[in-house]
């Protein structure tokens, strides 16, 4: 049609320009109108294709972006994840059956991370694209290629030296930009879990029982990347329409405009009014649309603390429209205890005339939520304040993250503290436990030399028992500082306890009388020997001392105990200890 103008308009020149002083000015006004009339044609069809290619550009480099991402995140699984899984099954740390997609499958996790990857879109006001790792014979369903797909699967078997496929779609009345690439290819290493279903990891076999991701040959291409990007083809057609609909007015004007210079005033005023009215109209939508992307609650009010607006988001809270904030308080929509606050905090800032920013607690459906609040008053073209401007965000989230992160801080320094103490106590122990050496031999020497009626002799064997018993404890340091080691073994409570009576009776106050109470049928625990005596020598000699030189009696009981969670939880000693049976002292 372009083309066929300008041939028309060359044509009317010529044929005109010998007698162009003769013609009125209406007819030059004609055929002005309709060269200018061509080129606007022109000029629109050179838009149009302009702002569709910058469109299609877009498209691709939004997928562009996402497929880096996508090979980072690959090659990571690759180089790293996978390896690092297989160290652990070689070296026997986890089971050769053992199969977990989300630690094992790059499908599982491609489309994992590709749904968090729209969602983070989308909450940055942009389109989702279309991810598929689509294979023919695919474990889940969700990975079935489609028509399209299958096609693109056996063009890139049939010719291996194509490297991707880029084409423009439709579907459902929506043109896509489709992209695709060749992703999966079976080697050896993935026959493993795609070869023959009984040579795959029996966890894999149980999780799929179907035959979907088994049977594969080497050398097959089993999937594709397949992507697809929405083309806004709104925007280039809008563009065209109002090309379109000037070139018409533009027409109009010219065909009408033999009076245009009664008009021209009047035309001119119209037009400045009308553009200022247009400008107006697009600040307050441009100035609504960002107000309401913001994700904090932005509000505004008047001087007695009357909402006069809002935007979705603060609205949303509420779960009404903004225009239904419009007229009510804070009354109307929190408990009067932060109402009140909320007034009051509006009246010092506009009595003070200064920004405030500061933590306070906020309620949305019921639930209060910690959220960071600025304020500032609003004046008007003369500086008098009229009202406050609000906003506010929820950092709930990030206040609990503070305070773990101060927890894992705090544990870290009493891991240090530990470890400072262990590395004290091991040089202790370790010379301590050189002298206890000297003592017991020198004890065992000295009864070797005495006759079995010495008087001293009950003395130097007790000294040797002593010895003995400070080198256990000596061990236990050692083994406390990581410079020694436990005996862990099972070990019937009960009986290591009445093992101890004589010892336990000897080391209590004269005046203290110790009871015994055995469980029955107790199970067997887990513990070093020495360490479990030492904490029942420890118990009893706290008991006697408190005890004093008053008379009293020290009860030892054994039993066992089925622990809840709840009752787990107000125990100090870990609080991840499982559920279950424990035997009590």
């Amino acid at each position: 049609m372009g083309r066929s103008d300008d041939i028309a308009a060359t044509e009317a020149a010529r044929s005109v320009s010998p007698r162009r002083r003769a013609m009125s000015p209406g007819s030059r006004l004609l055929i002005f109108t309709a060269a200018a009339l061509g080129a606007f044609l022109i000029v629109a069809l050179i838009a149009y294709q302009a702002m569709w290619a910058y469109v299609i550009s877009g498209a691709e480099a939004d997928i562009q972006d996402m497929l880096l991402q996508h090979k980072g995140l690959h090659e990571y699984f690759q180089h790293n994840a996978r390896p690092a899984f297989k160290k652990l099954r070689d070296e026997g740390r986890v089971e050769a059956d053992v199969f977990s997609p989300e630690l094992l499958s790059s499908s599982y996790i491609m489309r994992k991370v590709h749904r968090y990857y729209n969602d983070a879109r989308k909450k940055a006001g942009k389109k989702a694209l279309y991810y598929k790792m689509a294979a023919l014979n695919p474990r889940n369903p969700v990975n079935l290629a489609d028509e399209r797909e299958r096609e693109l699967i056996r063009r890139f078997n049939d010719d291996r030296s194509l490297k991707s496929h880029r084409d423009i779609v439709e579907i459902d009345g929506r043109r896509y930009l489709q992209y695709a690439l060749p992703f999966l290819g079976t080697d050896e290493a993935c026959l493993q879990c795609h070869g023959k279903r009984e040579d795959a990891p029996k966890d894999l076999q149980v999780r799929y029982p179907g035959p979907g991701g088994f049977g594969d040959e080497v050398g097959n291409i089993r999937a594709i990347e397949s992507i697809r990007a929405p083309l806004m083809e709104e925007h280039p057609a809008v563009i065209a329409i109002a090309i379109a609909a000037g070139i018409v007015g533009f027409g109009v004007i010219s065909l009408v405009g033999l009076n245009w210079r009664l008009r021209t005033s009047v035309q001119a005023r119209t037009s400045e009014l009308h553009t200022r009215s247009a400008k107006l109209h697009e600040s307050q939508e441009r100035y609504r649309t960002l107000v309401d992307s913001l994700p904090q609650r932005v509000f505004l009010k008047d001087l007695n603390s009357v909402f006069v607006s809002c935007n979705d988001k603060f609205a949303a809270d509420m779960s009404i429209s903004p225009k239904d904030v419009i007229g009510k308080t804070d009354y109307d929509f929190y408990p009067k205890e932060f109402a009140d606050k909320y007034i009051a905090d509006d009246r010092q800032i506009m009595e003070s005339g200064r920004t405030a920013e500061f933590e306070e607690q906020h309620v949305t459906d019921g639930h209060e939520h910690a959220v960071q609040v600025v304020k500032n008053p609003v004046s008007d073209e003369n500086g008098k304040i009229v009202g406050i401007l609000g906003i506010f965000w929820d950092i709930t989230d990030r206040k609990r993250a503070e305070e773990e992160r101060r927890a894992l801080e705090s544990q870290i320094q009493h891991a240090q503290k530990l470890e400072s103490l262990g590395v004290l106590a091991g040089g202790i122990a370790h010379d301590f436990n050189n002298l206890l050496l000297a003592i017991l031999g020198n004890a065992d020497l000295a009864l070797m030399d005495m006759a079995p009626e010495a008087p001293a002799r009950e003395n130097v064997d007790e000294i040797r028992k002593a010895s003995q018993r400070a080198a256990e404890l000596a061990r236990q340091m050692l083994a406390y500082s990581g410079k020694g080691r436990f005996i862990v073994e099972k070990l019937d409570l009960s009986k290591v306890v009445e093992e101890m009576a004589h010892m336990l009776e000897v080391s209590v106050s004269k005046k203290a009388i110790l009871k015994y109470n055995f469980g029955d049928n107790l199970p067997a625990i887990e513990a070093d020997a020495t360490q479990i005596r030492q904490v029942i020598m420890n118990l009893i000699t706290n008991a006697s001392e408190a005890i004093g030189d008053r008379s009293g009696v020290i009860s030892i009981s054994t039993g066992a105990l089925e622990a809840d969670r709840n009752y787990l939880r107000e125990t100090y000693f870990d609080e991840n200890l499982p559920e279950g049976l424990y035997v009590t002292l």
